[in-house]
C-alpha cells in the first residue's frame, strides 16, 4: 500500500526536476520517470515493511 501511495508523490518529483533541468518531453522521459518512480516506492515499500 505504501509503494501504491508514494509512487505518485515520487513521479510528479522527478516528472517537474526534469522539466527545471531542461530535459525535452518524450517517451524516453516518461519511461526514467516511470522507471525511478517505480524503484523510489519500491524501495519505500521495503524500508516500511522492515519496520
Amino acid at each position: 500500500m505504501v509503494g501504491l501511495i508514494s509512487y505518485f508523490p515520487f513521479a510528479w518529483y522527478i516528472h517537474r526536476y526534469m522539466d527545471d533541468a531542461g530535459y525535452p518531453p518524450g517517451f524516453v522521459r516518461k519511461l526514467v520517470v516511470f522507471v525511478l518512480a517505480s524503484i523510489l516506492a519500491s524501495l519505500a515499500s521495503y524500508c516500511v515493511s522492515w519496520i
